[in-house]
């Protein structure tokens, strides 16, 4: 069964769609973490110009007990429940049920593919990313809204 998505009825969620990182100090706050960080800290993998895609979409995030490592339950959820699926995670679920009618949005950091390959380094910096873009979208949209509203 398809789930239902929530509409965005308030200004701040309407307001996630209006929030572009790329005109904003994002990379550049992306770019100052990751150059203050110890070096076995950073993926190995990371390249020079590193700055995360940062999707603003209202897709449906599976979230459940268990975290998905067999790279096999999230594509087949995609597939054959819902095409709109993009992440799973073992928290949104929870988080949304508690903040009950109040307005909310996730910032997620994604550090794997739901495969067995799970990177602590990875991890830390989708952590971080996820904050600083919640940071830039505070400072950038969520606080012109408030003034909007004076």
């Amino acid at each position: 069964r398809r789930p239902q998505h929530a509409a965005l009825t308030d200004r701040y969620g309407r307001g996630i769609f209006g929030y572009d990182p790329g005109r904003t100090g994002f990379a550049r706050a992306v770019a100052d973490y990751v150059a203050n960080l110890p070096p076995k800290w950073i993926p190995a993998e990371l390249a020079d110009d590193y700055c995360p895609n940062v999707v603003t979409n209202n897709v449906t995030i599976a979230s459940g007990d268990f975290v998905l490592r067999d790279g096999v339950t999230l594509p087949k959820l995609n597939r054959e429940l819902d095409n709109t699926i993009l992440a799973a995670d073992q928290e949104s679920y929870g988080f949304s049920q508690s903040a009950r009618e109040r307005p909310w949005l996730v910032f997620r950091g994604i550090s794997d593919h739901g495969d067995a390959v799970q990177s602590e380094e990875w991890k830390r910096l989708a952590a971080a990313c996820a904050a600083l873009c919640l940071k830039d979208f505070l400072e950038t949209k969520y606080l012109l809204l408030e003034e909007e509203t004076l």
